[in-house]
């Protein structure tokens, strides 16, 4: 008998439920429902499920900055959905409070890597939703849509790896 005939099989459904990230979900629809809603209000506008009467889903969609949609229009978006990305980062890491997340290097950071499922699904949806939107009712070019959508990503990245940068100096 070897030592690896000891060790239990799990299934491919077993492996998936407890993978953290997804037990990271299964505690916010248990624990935190509250943070919940915020992503699920952010995802209704973009997805123009709420407040399309009054044009709300536009101004993420099509931003405008000085009479002006390009790059640096989508990167304050960016921006501002990486400063929410890394506030809900925060709460949820203070709320849920992880005991064995301190025994790691950098325990904060590992946790905003384990917690990518709702802000990876909201950045792609995002980006598919303007794409969508530029190309069908605004009409700009394939090229037009990539430059804006880059800054989109380039401000959510920018921001996110300097509060990153921050708490690994912190810590």
């Amino acid at each position: 008998m070897t030592p690896r005939d000891n060790i239990p099989s799990f299934s491919l459904i077993e492996k998936v439920i407890y993978f953290f990230p997804v037990q990271l979900l299964f505690i916010y629809l248990k624990k935190n429902v509250l943070l919940l809603g915020f992503w699920l209000v952010l995802f209704a506008l973009i997805t123009k499920s709420l407040s399309l009467k009054y044009g709300v889903p536009y101004l993420f969609l099509y931003p405008e900055y000085s009479g002006e949609v390009e790059f640096l229009s989508h990167c304050i978006v960016g921006l501002t959905a990486g400063a929410f990305i890394m506030a809900f980062n925060i709460s949820s890491y203070s709320v849920n409070g992880f005991p064995f997340l301190a025994t790691l290097n950098r325990p904060f950071i590992k946790y905003c890597q384990n917690n990518f499922i709702i802000p990876v699904a909201f950045s792609i949806t995002y980006i598919f939703s303007a794409a969508t939107f530029q190309f069908v009712n605004e009409e700009e070019g394939i090229w037009q849509i990539i430059t804006n959508l880059s800054g989109f990503v380039s401000g959510n990245l920018l921001l996110i790896i300097i509060h990153c940068h921050l708490f690994q100096s912190y810590q």
